[in-house]
C-alpha cells in the first residue's frame, strides 16, 4: 500500500503552482482542455480507490470532493463521490440527492453519474425510491456509456424490482 500510495501521491496536485492545471476559469477554454486531456484526473481517482481499498474512506471521500471543485465536469469523479457518499460515508438520502442533482447539472451526459442516480432511486431505504426514477436515469445511462458494465447490472436489478412489483 505504501509503495502504491508514493506512486499516485496526490499531495503535489494540490499546490498553489499546480492546482492540477484544473483552475480554469470558462473563458480559459485552452487550460481547461489541457486538464481533461492531460489525465490528472485518474490519478486523484486512483488514489481515492487505493485508499477506499485500504479502509480510508474519509480520505478517499476527500480527495474527490477536492477535486471536484476544479474539475466539476468530469462524471467518473462525481459517480465516485456519489458512492463513497452513498455506501460508505454516513450521508443522509438527502445530502446525496443534492450531490446527484448537482452532478447531473455538471456532467448531464455521463452515464456512470446516472447509473448513480438509478443506484440512487433503487435503494429501498431511501424516502425517494423510485421505480419510474430509477428508470429514466438507467435509460440515459444506457444512451451515455452503453459499455458501462454496471449500467447493465443496474438494468437488471431495475428488472427484477418491476416485474416483483407487477406480480403484487
Amino acid at each position: 500500500m505504501d509503495e502504491a500510495r508514493k506512486y499516485l501521491d496526490v499531495s503535489m496536485l494540490w499546490s498553489p503552482s499546480e492546482r492540477m492545471n484544473m483552475n480554469a476559469t470558462t473563458k480559459d477554454d485552452k487550460s481547461k482542455k489541457k486538464s481533461r486531456v492531460d489525465g490528472r484526473w485518474r490519478l486523484v481517482h486512483s488514489n481515492a480507490l487505493l485508499e477506499l481499498r485500504a479502509g480510508n474512506l474519509s480520505h478517499a471521500t476527500e480527495t474527490v470532493r477536492k477535486a471536484l471543485e476544479s474539475e466539476q465536469g468530469n462524471g467518473r469523479l462525481w459517480a465516485l463521490y456519489l458512492q463513497l457518499r452513498q455506501r460508505f460515508v454516513k450521508s443522509n438520502a438527502e445530502h446525496v440527492h443534492n450531490i446527484l442533482t448537482r452532478a447531473l447539472r455538471l456532467a448531464p451526459k455521463s452515464g456512470e453519474v446516472w447509473c448513480e442516480g438509478c443506484r440512487y432511486y433503487l435503494n429501498p431505504r431511501n424516502d425517494r425510491f423510485s421505480l419510474s426514477k430509477a428508470r429514466d436515469c438507467i435509460t440515459r445511462a444506457l444512451r451515455y456509456t452503453p459499455q458501462f458494465g454496471d449500467t447493465f447490472i443496474e438494468c437488471l436489478r431495475l428488472e427484477i424490482l418491476e416485474k416483483l412489483k407487477a406480480m403484487e
